[in-house]
């Protein structure tokens, strides 16, 4: 078979890259076990390429290469082991840096001269961003669940602030960024790389909140992704935060081009929670025709594959589609009525308004459903939500009813705050009355995205706010029913508004209210249904690494308090005599009386054990939504050689 292993892969590690500036970035160069040249394959990721969750990711490498691509792993500049000073998360440094990349290595007696660059979440972002400044020797790209804007997409979605995602990962990285380089040379080089990374840190987190660094920040992580010109493969999931931008850039794409949504989260298709697919195997048929030149007819086959959900469970089915969006979407009107019924048909006559009281709880019940953490299973039921929220629901509808694309909730309302947070969320009711979200989405009162000037909203004037719901396919089974819920809070994934308010939602002919859902009818021809290999096997990725994790969610009924805690633990080896683990514990909380009061409080500690020395770094964080504390230590053999403390007065909400 033409996916099956052809070459034994040689791995040299620690590769030094001359960028134009002297700075040397560091990679990992997977190269199959024979003489010749092959095309290359570029990841450039901030994660520590030789700690042991890369070390359990090295299959995927090892895959492409015994299939005939020079493969390269590269540590971002400023991080692991690459040197020079990190300029900050999603900086436009890394798509240049990438573009370089991309031209060294086509010019390598190992590498045809064509190059592909691909990678997941992160990689997948720099995946878009280099292939926008348009390398000459780049071939084709894979991005998987990225994004081309981190700012309005990750940092500041819809104009809310991110707390669950963008800031947890925030707290993770400002340990991980002040790890040294894990390959030590006997030269010495590593520790003149930490040095001057130590000299110059400062956690990412505090880029994000409060004033920027530097004035253009939002504007500079926005990717000109429409300037890609080479035939890109966008995979994604219907749970993963980045599905809307992973949409924009293939609809964007003016090249040959392949989308394949599944209905995954935050993960690797080949090893997902439900309905794992090899999506290696069809990114091995990408590479061979774009880099190889292998005529598959990967071109020929309809560009558009998508899983069309009947359950949470992976019930449902693979269909192909000719474009995206789909042609012969139906946006259908459900509107708001008395008595929180939601119907589809003209607006009522009789105007109406419907009281909903802040509580900044709201959220915890649908945790699961979000891109990460991959193990958290999705949520049965949405009732605690649905208490917290006004709610519209239809009657069973009398026939399968299948939603693909994007719910836009066009809603009126007046408020008692100036700027709130605004949230949609669709579920299915099933008969037994148990409620399941579908998808969801919000957007700050004052301001539509981190583009648009505030423009605050004056307590008891009325406006229209547009919900933009993230996209997804669901069938709604003959019985079942649609609801509508709407409310100011989705915790711990946004920050909550920190005072508290009430709001009104208005409903009737004068102010209508209403819910956009993307009805699909049956194609006028069916095409022939994707069919996809095996998941690509894994198992050898564990190599002895130990990976535990876990998630809880308590709620203080009494003192209205909701709590969200997480702790993970990773060890593994480095190499045969260096050990690392990591251990990473984080409570967020609020409380519906205070929410002023919401705080994260989180401790990371990395632990590098070598026979000569233990190096162990904490960095101990506390966020409110006024002001960010972090306090760092590096300790190496229990003296403190690095001490740092950062404070910065914040203003969210």
């Amino acid at each position: 078979m033409a996916d099956e292993p052809r070459h034994a892969v040689n791995v040299l590690r620690d590769v030094l890259i001359p960028m134009p500036d002297g700075a040397r970035l560091a990679g990992n160069l997977f190269l199959p076990d024979a003489p010749g040249a092959y095309p290359g394959l570029l990841t450039l990721l901030p994660y520590l390429k030789d700690s042991p969750p890369r070390r359990a990711r090295e299959a995927y490498y090892r895959h492409f290469a015994s299939r005939g691509y020079a493969v390269m792993l590269v540590d971002v500049r400023g991080t692991g082991n690459s040197e020079g000073g990190n300029p900050g998360p999603q900086a436009p440094q890394e798509a240049r840096d990438g573009q370089e990349l991309v031209e060294w290595m086509a010019r390598q007696a190992w590498c045809t001269g064509g190059v592909g660059v691909w990678g997941v979440s992160n990689g997948g972002n720099t995946a878009i961003s280099i292939a926008a400044t348009r390398p000459p020797h780049l071939r084709a790209i894979i991005p998987i669940h990225g994004s081309h804007d981190t700012y309005d997409w990750f940092f500041r979605p819809n104009g809310c602030c991110s707390l669950l995602y963008a800031d947890g990962w925030g707290l993770r990285m400002a340990a991980s960024n002040l790890v040294p380089p894990l390959l030590q040379d006997a030269e010495g080089r590593w520790e003149r790389a930490w040095r001057e990374r130590l000299e110059g840190q400062s956690p990412w987190i505090l880029a994000w909140h409060g004033e920027p660094p530097e004035p253009e920040f939002a504007a500079s992580r926005r990717v000109p992704y429409r300037r890609i010109e080479v035939p890109t493969f966008v995979i994604s999931g219907w749970r993963d935060a980045y599905r809307s931008p992973m949409l924009e850039v293939f609809a964007a794409v003016d090249a040959p081009k392949r989308l394949l949504v599944g209905p995954w989260k935050h993960e690797s298709p080949d090893q997902a929670a439900v309905v794992p697919i090899g999506a290696v195997h069809e990114m091995d048929r990408w590479w061979d025709r774009w880099l190889k030149g292998i005529r598959n007819g990967v071109e020929d086959e309809p560009p558009v594959a998508i899983f069309v959900q009947r359950t949470d469970e992976g019930d449902g089915s693979w269909r192909s589609e000719p474009a995206w969006p789909i042609e012969r979407t139906e946006m259908v009107p459900y509107y708001l009525h008395a008595e929180g019924e939601l119907q589809p048909q003209d607006s009522p006559r009789q105007p109406g308004v419907d009281t909903y009281v802040y509580d900044s709880r709201g959220g915890a019940g649908s945790l699961g459903f979000i891109g990460s953490p991959g193990n958290v299973p999705v949520p049965r039921d949405q009732s605690v939500d649905d208490l917290l929220s006004l709610i519209y629901t239809t009657a069973p509808v009398d026939h399968d009813l299948e939603i693909t694309g994007s719910a836009v909730a066009r809603v009126y309302l007046a408020a008692t705050a100036e700027e709130s947070n605004l949230v949609a969320k669709l579920c299915v009711v099933q008969p037994d009355g148990s409620s399941q979200l579908i998808t969801h989405g919000w957007v700050n009162t004052a301001r539509a995205s981190s583009r648009d000037a505030k423009v605050p909203l004056p307590p008891g004037e009325v406006r229209e706010v547009m919900v933009v719901l993230r996209p997804t396919s669901r069938v709604i089974a003959k019985g079942q029913r649609i609801r509508l819920a709407i409310s100011g809070s989705d915790f711990p994934e946004l920050w909550p508004t920190p005072v508290p308010y009430t709001m009104q939602v208005f409903r009737g002919s004068q102010r209508p209210s209403r819910l956009d859902l993307p009805i699909i009818p049956p194609p006028e021809t069916e095409a022939p249904s994707p069919r996809f290999s095996p998941p690509l096997d894994t198992s050898e990725l564990a190599d002895g690494a130990y990976s535990q994790s876990s998630h809880q969610v308590r709620r203080d009924l009494v003192n209205r308090v909701v709590t969200y805690e997480t702790e993970s633990r990773t060890l593994g080896k480095i190499d045969e005599q260096t050990t690392m683990a990591d251990h990473h514990w984080v409570t967020m909380s609020t409380d519906a009386d205070r929410p002023w009061d919401t705080s994260v409080r989180a401790a990371s500690s990395i632990t590098i054990q070598r026979p000569a020395a233990e190096t162990v770094i904490t960095v101990d964080s506390h966020l409110t939504p006024y002001q960010i504390t972090m306090d760092a230590k590096i300790r190496e053999d229990g003296r403190v050689m690095f001490s740092r403390n950062w404070t910065k007065r914040v203003t969210e909400g």
